[in-house]
């Protein structure tokens, strides 16, 4: 790639000290030094996408394109690409999208003032500029930013739209998933054989509530397993496909039925999901029938009522297990 890093590999299970001076917490963690400061990569575990990242850590915060064959190459090449077509490639309008670009790790932002190029993106010559489009190698291919142009909001565009209405969730991917903005996501858990079946399903409901929530795919080849990816951990017991729901620390199960027939179901479970209608499923005991004592005891499902009420004060003990 023309670029000149060092690369160095630490055992933090010898190396403590360095480990928790750099605030290293899960493994891997990967962390890029430029002028001794480090930054987090929380992007897909790939070799191109790790490069592409320190490419665009250190190369310009936005690249100028000038000429239809450079920008052939962008839209043939990249996966997604952010283009804005502006009057000028420098002033007000070309700061701002620097801006974004510094608050967006992962995509490349690109500037032009060429009609031709500007068409290529899919934006009309003769549009109002400045403008921003978002184009990635999928379905739903282009999106148009429609917001105020500022940095803040044209990195908040770019992230709710650079991933897949539908993503395969896999170790590579969990990082730029659960690190992103939008914490409310929708997980299905189905057999491989039987998943294109509920695809449609998904698509139509995912385009109702994008930039909202995630819809996110795993192809579980078994029927029995155990799925661990912080910052949740999801069980798949059955063969029937499974809708799970995450907020945070939070999972919410659905019903397996709801993804049944068709898709108006699912896509009003997610607006009661997005609207904190849904009650979640703690693994805990079922509150207690009677809870007179000095010492209560807390279970998942009274932990809001008893321990978060801001009236009061609460000394809380975590125990394994509790004597009966």
């Amino acid at each position: 790639q023309g670029v000149d890093v060092a690369l160095a590999k630490v055992d933090a299970t010898e190396d403590h000290d360095l480990a928790q001076a750099h605030g290293v917490q899960g493994y891997p963690t990967l962390l890029f030094f430029i002028d001794g400061v480090p930054r987090d990569y929380a992007g897909e575990r790939t070799k191109d996408a790790i490069v592409a990242w320190i490419g665009k850590k250190l190369g310009p915060a936005v690249q100028n394109l000038t000429t239809a064959d450079e920008a052939e190459k962008i839209v043939t090449g990249d996966d997604v690409a952010v283009l804005a077509y502006l009057d000028h490639l420098s002033g007000a309008h070309s700061d701002e999208l620097a801006a974004a670009s510094r608050l967006e790790d992962t995509i490349s932002f690109y500037q032009t003032t060429s009609p031709d190029v500007a068409k290529l993106f899919h934006i009309d010559p003769e549009a109002k500029r400045p403008s921003v489009v978002l184009l990635k190698k999928e379905e739903e291919k282009l999106t148009v930013f429609d917001g105020e142009f500022r940095a803040s909001a044209i990195a908040e565009f770019v992230s709710a739209n650079k991933i897949p209405l539908i993503t395969t969730l896999t170790q590579e991917t969990a990082p730029a998933i659960f690190d992103n903005p939008i914490k409310k996501q929708i997980l299905l858990f189905a057999v491989a054989k039987e998943s294109s079946k509920f695809l449609p399903i998904i698509k139509e409901t995912a385009k109702s509530f994008k930039g909202k929530s995630f819809y996110l795919s795993l192809w579980s080849v078994t029927t029995r397993r155990l799925v661990n990816l912080s910052p949740i951990t999801l069980e798949l017991l059955e063969t029937r496909p499974r809708f799970l729901l995450t907020l945070g620390m939070k999972t919410l199960r659905s019903s397996s039925s709801v993804v049944k027939y068709h898709w108006t179901p699912l896509r009003e479970f997610a607006q009661d999901f997005l609207e904190d209608k849904l009650t979640p499923s703690y693994k805990s005991d079922p509150v207690p029938e009677s809870n007179d004592e000095d010492v209560k005891v807390v279970v998942g499902k009274s932990l809001d009522q008893i321990v978060l009420d801001e009236s009061k004060d609460v000394l809380l003990e975590v125990c394994s297990v509790l004597a009966r």
